[in-house]
C-alpha cells in the first residue's frame, strides 16, 4: 500500500492501529530502492 502512495494514516487505520508509529517501524520498509538500485547501477556503469 505504501509503495502505491497510500497515506500512512490510511494504512494504519486499515491495519487497526491507532497511529502511524507501528506502520513506520514494522510494516513500511524501503522496497523501491532495492528494486531500482540494479537499474541505477546499470545506467551508471553500463552493461
Amino acid at each position: 500500500m505504501s509503495a502505491t502512495g497510500v497515506p500512512l494514516e490510511h494504512i494504519a487505520d486499515t491495519l487497526g492501529h491507532d497511529g502511524t508509529r507501528m506502520v513506520l517501524q514494522v510494516y513500511r520498509h524501503a522496497v523501491s530502492p532495492t528494486i531500482t538500485a540494479p537499474k541505477i547501477m546499470n545506467d551508471v556503469l553500463g552493461p
